[in-house]
């Protein structure tokens, strides 16, 4: 498996999965403040997620996201998704979560990280 099918199988499932559990995540600006500004705490989440995506870049020379588009995700897309995902039973979070990376795939990925095959978007089991 190549490091563009290892990040689609394993990583943007993760990614939407650290999306739709934003609201239990702890937000800290660059000086480990907590970040309380809705705005402003999402922003710096997404800043977060890019240094992420940075960082495995480096750490995996041939690995090469382009993730600079991130903030192109538009929290009130998805609010309503961590609300449903907050509020089902435990049994239906998964499934949830699968309709949440299928969504995001179909509205965000060919935007934010292109070239990559939906089939493979699937949550780990």
């Amino acid at each position: 498996m190549d490091n563009q099918e290892l990040f689609t199988v394993v990583d943007f499932p993760k990614f939407c999965y650290r999306l739709i559990n934003y609201k239990g995540t702890c937000i800290t600006d660059g000086n480990n403040k907590d970040v309380h500004n809705n705005k402003l705490a999402w922003k710096t989440f997404i800043e977060n997620e890019k240094g992420r995506y940075e960082a495995l870049n480096q750490a995996n020379e041939d690995l090469h996201i382009d993730v600079q588009k991130l903030d192109a995700i538009d929290y009130q897309f998805v609010s309503p998704w961590m609300t449903r995902y907050d509020n089902a039973t435990n049994e239906n979070k998964v499934k949830i979560l699968q309709l949440f990376v299928d969504v995001m795939y179909e509205k965000y990925f060919q935007s934010i990280l292109v070239n990559y095959n939906k089939q493979h978007c699937t949550i780990p089991t």
